[in-house]
């Protein structure tokens, strides 16, 4: 990207295809050559939470880490953590997915306090299932960094 700059619509708009082969890769490269709520993306990001929840796991992992690094408008914000909800308590998804979404919801909670309690619920070990040791150190220690930030 940084030698063709020039194909940075292009490769958003294959981010958000239904290329099952490509649009998750766009989707990785385009979060990994993003600055925090980089301005080229933000009038999009009600762009990447339409085609959110059709899309496969790999591509909706990678789009829930572009919308992680972008300010979530307050007009979205209950939908983009209530498709994470989804996606949380889903334990026929991949760990990453899940662990993705996670740290989704915490940072729309962060932003959105009163969402802090829903989360709180959603730390039950029901919800655990499937996933790792490792996974729920970090969870928990997410959960401890937000409840730090009163």
């Amino acid at each position: 990207m940084e030698a063709h700059p020039e194909a940075f619509e292009e490769l958003v708009d294959l981010a958000l295809s239904d290329d099952p082969e490509y649009a998750w890769r766009a989707g990785w490269l385009l979060w990994s050559c993003i600055t925090e709520n980089d301005p080229r993306l933000i009038g999009r990001i009600k762009d990447f939470m339409e085609v959110l929840p059709a899309k496969s796991g790999p591509q909706q992992r990678e789009l829930l880490i572009l919308l992680s690094k972008m300010d979530i408008e307050p007009e979205i914000a209950g939908e983009v953590f209530e498709h994470c909800v989804q996606i949380w308590t889903n334990p026929t998804l991949q760990a990453s997915l899940r662990y993705n979404a996670f740290k989704l919801m915490s940072i729309v909670a962060k932003n959105y306090p009163g969402l802090k309690t829903e989360l709180k619920l959603l730390l039950e070990d029901d919800f655990f299932t499937g996933l790792s040791e490792n996974v729920r150190k970090s969870v928990f220690r997410k959960m401890k960094g937000l409840e730090a930030k009163k």
